[in-house]
């Protein structure tokens, strides 16, 4: 498969990315700023690592700025509050700094710009991860300090 892939991490550098020409890797943290091709991302994968961002609505944001017109982007967060025993029970491990539930996981996806009336999001009963499939809206990201869902909804987020 000719498919381009860039890897981005904070550390010094990937093994995998030297046994394969089709990998470039960037050393950085996925909050600040990627280098992306002139037409953006068409993929931006984000696997157990988004709860680690300090300010995940500015990162969605800046994946958006990113990511190629209708670009896609996969997210999946563990679940850091159930039900367990018919009482609410949290988990925050170190390092994490939000609880994310399907509910804000969506709003600050469209907040950033992401169209989630086409997504896909999934919480399987068992499992202790959020996933959701989204794709760049044309919408700019708003301001999560005056976005409401009734704005979400009349934008079509």
């Amino acid at each position: 498969m000719n498919i381009k892939c860039t890897g981005v991490d904070l550390i010094d550098q990937l093994p995998v990315t030297k046994s394969h020409k089709n990998i470039s890797y960037q050393q950085c943290d996925f909050e600040s700023v990627i280098e992306a091709p002139t037409k953006g991302f068409d993929i931006l994968w984000c696997h157990d690592s988004f709860q680690f961002a300090l300010n995940p609505v500015q990162t969605l944001s800046r994946w958006w700025n990113i990511a190629s017109p209708g670009g896609m982007l996969y997210i999946c967060v563990p679940i850091t509050q159930r039900i367990h025993r018919r009482q609410l029970d949290y988990s925050l491990p170190s390092g994490n700094y939000y609880h994310y539930s399907m509910v804000n996981l969506i709003y600050m996806l469209a907040t950033a710009g992401w169209d989630c009336r086409s997504g896909f999001f999934k919480q399987s009963p068992n499992e202790n991860y959020l996933h959701a499939i989204v794709y760049k809206s044309e919408q700019q990201p708003l301001d999560p300090k005056t976005a409401s869902w009734y704005r979400l909804s009349e934008l079509k987020l």
